[in-house]
């Protein structure tokens, strides 16, 4: 599980998506597949892209101090295995990501917030007994914590 950054539910798609979907994949199969293929990057292009993120997004140690805070869901009663180091990597990465896709070159708590479900809740692993209730699951867990833990200023 850690080994995923993120884990995203999109939903279904609406009932003329499904149709596009259908209709796309009936006229693949007469057609040539390649032409629906359409390159948007490159591995150069991604590698700068990244080093970009990397090199010039501005993390404020209060940012990473809130990062750090979400440590407390391993001592969660609940939780045998909370987020990993990596999966902390991984929170500060992506709210980096989030900083440039809204045109900014620094983070700011709601780009933390707005990803910190999706990147620590399949991270975290229940106690059985909490598991096989099934009433709570790690993404709940960490929108508790999102509302408990103290947003920088």
């Amino acid at each position: 599980m850690d080994r995923f950054m993120l884990k995203m539910s999109l939903g279904y798609p609406s009932e003329d998506e499904e149709n596009e979907l259908l209709s796309r994949r009936v006229k693949w199969m007469t057609d040539d597949p390649t032409g629906y293929a359409m390159t948007v990057t490159n591995a150069d292009e991604l590698l700068a892209i990244r080093q970009f993120i990397e090199a010039k997004v501005r993390v404020d140690q209060d940012i990473i101090k809130y990062i750090l805070a979400f440590r407390v869901i391993r001592d969660d009663e609940r939780v045998a295995a909370g987020p990993s180091p990596r999966g902390l990597l991984s929170l500060l990465r992506i709210a980096r990501a989030i900083a440039v896709i809204d045109g900014r070159d620094y983070v700011i708590p709601d780009d933390v917030k707005s990803v910190a479900p999706d990147v620590l809740g399949h991270r975290i692993v229940l106690k059985p007994e909490y598991a096989i209730e099934g009433e709570v699951t790690g993404r709940d867990i960490v929108m508790e914590y999102l509302s408990k833990i103290p947003v920088p200023k």
